[in-house]
């Protein structure tokens, strides 16, 4: 990515290739998450340095595209495309939390648009998408307040829905039992252990991670799913009202978080690692609303 018009190499220009997922659970839970501002390379014929030679082209991720990113990345470096003097054209994948992303982009745009530091600084990414159109006005919204006369993030497009996927739980089958209802976020609110919620489940006390909000898009729309179910409301309906009212709500099931992830794929490492010897873990545990 670059902030400025005047780079001579490796420019970009910003056209957004978005799509949208509708999330349907059994909270009635609709969420569109739209691939934020996925910018496009602009011709690099004047960045070759000969045959043999590579440019490789860093792209930061959210950490839900970080598989999509490196087996992209992997199908490139078999068949590289080439430029007009035969330089090797090579993507370089990193993935983070999508609020890690945001935080990144603002302080090189912060660095560059006030600090003076070189638009084609190499630690810049080319290529940039979070997971969620949240995020993504999030990042709009932060470079605008650094440049309110410039456009630097396009707004997120509306786009037919391509897939639908669930919320879910992951927990040990032995405890599985007792999250299955239709306010599951409540019943923890309610309970201190996991036989308040099934007699017949072993008695353990409940202990509940998920990634962070500012941190990580998952954790974000776990934090939406919490206050559409207290709230009674699918989440595109809730107002700031809405939010100032069940904040309490929302803080007696926080209560029992004992970890925030920095993203999806770092939770779900250490939850595998420190699993105890023996349970299979994790368990997926979902079902559709098809409202």
């Amino acid at each position: 990515m670059r902030f400025s018009s005047l780079v001579p190499c490796g420019v970009v220009r910003r056209r957004p290739y978005c799509h949208r997922h509708r999330h349907r659970h059994r909270h009635r839970h609709r969420h569109r998450c739209t691939a934020a501002a996925l910018l496009l390379l602009a011709p690099l014929a004047g960045c070759g340095s000969g045959p043999g030679q590579e440019i490789a082209i860093p792209m930061l991720v959210g950490s839900a595209l970080g598989g999509f990113c490196e087996q992209a990345a992997a199908a490139i470096a078999r068949q590289p495309p080439r430029l007009d003097d035969g330089t090797r054209v090579q993507l370089r994948c990193r993935a983070a939390g999508s609020g890690d992303v945001v935080s990144e982009i603002e302080r090189h745009a912060r660095a560059v648009l006030q600090g003076g530091a070189p638009a084609d600084d190499p630690s810049i990414p080319v290529l940039l998408s979070v997971d969620g159109e949240i995020y993504q006005e999030l990042l709009r919204y932060r470079l605008q307040q650094l440049a309110p006369s410039r456009d630097l993030i396009p707004a997120p497009a509306d786009a037919p829905a391509l897939a639908s996927s669930p919320m879910v739980f992951m927990t040990t089958p032995a405890l599985a039992k007792g999250l299955q209802r239709s306010d599951p976020y409540q019943a923890l609110a309610r309970s201190t252990d996991h036989r308040q919620l099934d007699p017949a489940g072993p008695s353990q006390l409940i202990r509940f991670v998920h990634t962070a909000p500012t941190r990580s898009n998952s954790g974000l729309q776990t934090l939406v799913a919490m206050f559409a179910e207290v709230a009674g409301k699918p989440p595109e309906a809730l107002t700031l009202a809405d939010v100032s009212r069940h904040a309490a709500g929302v803080a007696a099931i926080q209560r029992h978080i004992t970890r925030y992830g920095s993203s999806t794929d770092e939770l779900a490492g250490r939850c595998s690692a420190t699993a105890p010897s023996g349970r299979r873990w994790p368990r997926s545990m979902s079902r559709r609303w098809w409202g």
